[in-house]
């Protein structure tokens, strides 16, 4: 099975989800499966530029080192 990857670029409010959505949508119309991923979704591993992870006993680890803000990082904790 051959695969595609369509990346669309461009400047801030330039029209880039407008154009991914419509490009995902003809292709879906034409019965070419597609996956539209946009910016900011966690569900693709491309898009964790900026997102903090850790390992449960590393975090533990950091609270530990600096108790004063324990109570703000555990509030960033998914599902919080």
């Amino acid at each position: 099975m051959n695969h595609r990857f369509i990346l669309i670029e461009g400047l801030p409010g330039s029209g880039k989800s407008t154009v991914a959505q419509l490009t995902a949508q003809v292709l879906t119309e034409q019965g070419i499966g597609a996956q539209l991923y946009l910016e900011g979704n966690l569900d693709h591993p491309a898009d964790y530029d900026g997102v903090a992870c850790y390992m449960n006993g590393k975090f533990e680890a950091l609270k530990a080192r600096v108790p004063g803000i324990a109570g703000m990082l555990e509030g960033l904790r998914p599902g919080a």
